[in-house]
């Protein structure tokens, strides 16, 4: 299933296609639900700017899910899916290889996507560049990195403290240029070997 046909789907659908986003309770495998709603609670439910991401991966996830038989798929899930050091990271129950690529595909995409909005800013062709905040490193695009000193500093939208704003921006990020292009270990018993993969390949589902 493409990308837009998967963000049009409704919490239920996501998790009619994809069950192992469920978050259960460790002891007893019981969903947990919102103390409010009661919906089912799921690694699915965020909203920032990486959903997209989140989305495709538990696409090519299902791909190498279908193949399974009822025993595996019942013992599988995503235990969590988070930000760290700048990247959105996807802890399973268990790793086989097509799945471990796909979420390193998704890691390095997410350091050059905006946290806030999902926007890649592509400055050349298969190449991008992310404003990464200082302290808790996170990536953003330049128009949601200025809003963030907006937010505090309002009157900086106006001349002549537009200068001022520039100024704060670089006291505030860090300017980072990402390759499309990146490199994949596979593992094996005749050793390691060393892939060169194009990340926008992801897109591909």
């Amino acid at each position: 299933m493409k990308l837009e046909e998967l963000k049009n789907l409704s919490k239920e659908e996501l998790i009619e296609r994809f069950p192992f986003i469920i978050m259960r309770d460790c002891e007893t495998g019981e969903p947990y639900r919102d103390d409010e709603t009661g919906e089912i609670c799921t690694e699915l439910d965020h909203t920032w700017g990486w959903h997209d991401l989140e989305l495709l991966i538990c696409e090519h996830i299902k791909k190498e899910y279908d193949t399974w038989d009822e025993e595996t798929k019942k013992n599988f899930s995503i235990l969590q899916i988070k930000e760290k050091f700048g990247g959105l990271r996807f802890y399973c129950s268990s790793e086989p290889e097509k799945i471990r690529l796909a979420t390193d595909w998704a890691e390095h995409i997410s350091f050059y996507t905006c946290i806030r909005c999902g926007k890649k800013e592509e400055v050349s062709p298969g190449h991008f560049r992310a404003y990464i905040t200082k302290g808790w490193i996170c990536p953003y695009c330049k128009n949601c990195a200025e809003n963030m000193i907006l937010l505090n500093h309002p009157e900086l939208k106006y001349w002549p403290q537009t200068e001022q704003l520039a100024e704060k921006l670089e006291q505030q990020f860090n300017v980072e240029e990402f390759d499309a292009k990146y490199e994949v270990t596979h593992y094996s018993q005749d050793g390691e070997t060393i892939e060169e993969r194009d990340s926008n390949d992801l897109y591909k589902v």
